[in-house]
Formats: structure tokens, C-alpha cells, sequence
């Protein structure tokens, strides 16, 4: 075929790479593009039964009313197999503060764990989780541990997830002294052994007691947030308590265990319940979302991909420009 001549550019009957059609070229692009955000939507996705989301006070009420979130039974035998769903939800919640507060298993700590309901509250936009104890304590304020769980009821793997809390922590003094002194965050695993479930906890823990300014809530709002990766193990997220138990397993947890110590003396305020509050050991969570980690490479691919697409339509145009 003999070449063409237009202009100053010579055609040999198919057009070289840099001269071919921007749209073409632009279509491929758009189409490599479009894949590799598609994977990453699809990897996302197979995380998502993990995931958590409760933020507002109609959400903790949605999963309070339908059995999600409960309080901690301290009457509940953890000794026997769980009759259950609800039943197993508490034997988690037991194990879960056992894990988180080792005192208790100690005798004469001054720490003594106490029942408590959960349920939902508008004045703290979020959950109250209250418990009234029996009797008191010499020597002081007593000590008191409480916690309430949130039951996936499937066993999601949290490897590549993120935990957020924001809590409430009662101001007991002028100016911002809180009247919760610890809290935590524990996962529960569920294996099973010969048919029989077989409960693990890993724990972590925020204690004022060892490291005074931990908790240290915003003074106007009392809210305090705290962000932790649980594959990360001891010290995410800047706790100061870890604890697990052999055999727990990330990739089968069943239940997100919220829990608190705090000296009950005569200055805790009272339940922010309307319209009168009552005497009780109580704290408030305002959200606890669990979501998927962002990870660095998947943002690394995304701006090169942008990247490219910017620099190959300049050159486009330059070139389109030349050809003029």
C-alpha cells in the first residue's frame, strides 16, 4: 500500500499508537480503571457481615429492642451450655468481664461486678447502661465493674476491621473528674469442641488507675473517643490492659463487649432518665461502629489510577494540538 500524504504527517494505511483515537485509548483506560475499583468493592463485600453502625439513640433502641444489645446478667450460670441465644449472649457477657477485669477473680480487690440493663436515651443520644447494686462497701467508695454486649450471632472475621467507640463518662467533681476509671473493649470467639461451644475473650483496656489522663473526655460534652484495630493485640488504640485467653480466634467473633469500673460514692450523678434520674452505677455510649479498615495500597491505586488518566489526556491533547 503506498503511503498518504496529508500535511506534514505520512499515513501508511494504519494509524501508528500516538495517533490513534484519544477516545479509544481513553475507553481502555476507563475500563482498567472501572476493574480495579470493582475488585476492591468486591473484596470490601465479603467483609461486611463484621460490620457495625450504631450511632444515634434509634439505632442501640432498633438492636435493644430486638435482643442485639443486652445488659450483663450476673445470675447467669457459665458453667452450663447455653439453652439460647439470649442465654449465650450472657455467658458471653460474663466471660467477657472476667477477661476485662481480672480483679474480680481476686478476693478482697474491692471490685464487685453488678447486673445492669441497657437500653436507649435520648439526653445521651446513644445507650445507658445502668445497674443498681445490693448493700455497699466499707473503706471508701465501692468499686464496681459493668459492661453490656452486642451479639453478632454469626462469626464474622474482624482481621481487617476497625473499632470506634465514643463514650459518656459521668463528671462526679468540679472541674471534670470522671466517676469511671476504666474502660474496655473485648471480643468474644465461638469455637466449638465435641459439639459443646467453647467461648474465648481478647480484651483491652483504658485504665485511669495505671495511667492517670487515659480517660480523659472532652469537658464540655463528657464524650471520649477511642479508635483500636484488634489485629493490632496488646496496646491498640493506646490501651494499657491487654488480655487474652488461648484459643481465641479473630475470625469467629460472636460478641463486642463494652465494659466499665468506677467508685459509686455519693457524688456519682444521678441516671440521666426523665423525668427523675435514679441512684446507680451507670455510663452512656453515644456510637460503636466496627468497619473495614481502609488500606493504604487500595488509596495508592486510586491516585495512580487518577493519576494516569490526567497525564493521558494531556498528552492527548498535546497531541491533538501538534496535528493542528
Amino acid at each position: 500500500m503506498s503511503p498518504r500524504v496529508k500535511g506534514n504527517l505520512v499515513h501508511s494505511g494504519s494509524a501508528p499508537e500516538d495517533a490513534r483515537p484519544k477516545g479509544k485509548v481513553m475507553r481502555k483506560a476507563a475500563v482498567l480503571f472501572a476493574a480495579i475499583w470493582l475488585g476492591g468493592g468486591i473484596a470490601c463485600e465479603a467483609h461486611a457481615d463484621g460490620t457495625i453502625i450504631l450511632n444515634k439513640a434509634s439505632d442501640f433502641q432498633t438492636a435493644v429492642a430486638d435482643g442485639t444489645i443486652t445488659g450483663v446478667d450476673i445470675n447467669q450460670n457459665v458453667s452450663q451450655p447455653p439453652a439460647s441465644p439470649a442465654d449465650a449472649q450472657q455467658i458471653a457477657s460474663n466471660l467477657a468481664l472476667a477477661a476485662a477485669f481480672p480483679e474480680l477473680g481476686v478476693s478482697n480487690s474491692g471490685v464487685t461486678k453488678i447486673g445492669s440493663v441497657a437500653t436507649a436515651n435520648s439526653q445521651l443520644s446513644g445507650l445507658l447502661n445502668s445497674g443498681s447494686p445490693a448493700g455497699g462497701q466499707s473503706g471508701g467508695p465501692p468499686q464496681y465493674v459493668s459492661s453490656w454486649c452486642y451479639g453478632y450471632h454469626i462469626d464474622p472475621d474482624l482481621t481487617d476491621f476497625t473499632i470506634n467507640l465514643r463514650v459518656f463518662l459521668p463528671q462526679i467533681q468540679s472541674p471534670g473528674v470522671s466517676g469511671i476509671n476504666m474502660v474496655t473493649v473485648a471480643l468474644t470467639s465461638v469455637t466449638t469442641n465435641g459439639g459443646n461451644p467453647v467461648y474465648k475473650t481478647r480484651a483491652w483496656g483504658f485504665d485511669n488507675n495505671l495511667t492517670p489522663g487515659i480517660l480523659a473526655p472532652d469537658p464540655s460534652t463528657h464524650i471520649q473517643g477511642f479508635r483500636l484495630t484488634p489485629v493490632a493485640g496488646n496496646g491498640a488504640g493506646g490501651s494499657n490492659f491487654f488480655n487474652e485467653e488461648s484459643g481465641f480466634d479473630l475470625t469467629k467473633v460472636w460478641y463486642v463487649s463494652i465494659g466499665y469500673r468506677g467508685a459509686l460514692g455519693g457524688d456519682y450523678p444521678l441516671t440521666p432518665d426523665s423525668p427523675v434520674g435514679s441512684n446507680a452505677f451507670w455510663t452512656g455510649t453515644q456510637s460503636l461502629t466496627v468497619a473495614l479498615t481502609p488500606e493504604p495500597n487500595s488509596a495508592l491505586v486510586l491516585a495512580c489510577c487518577l493519576l494516569g488518566m490526567g497525564l493521558l489526556r494531556t498528552s492527548l491533547r498535546a497531541r491533538t494540538r501538534h496535528r493542528r
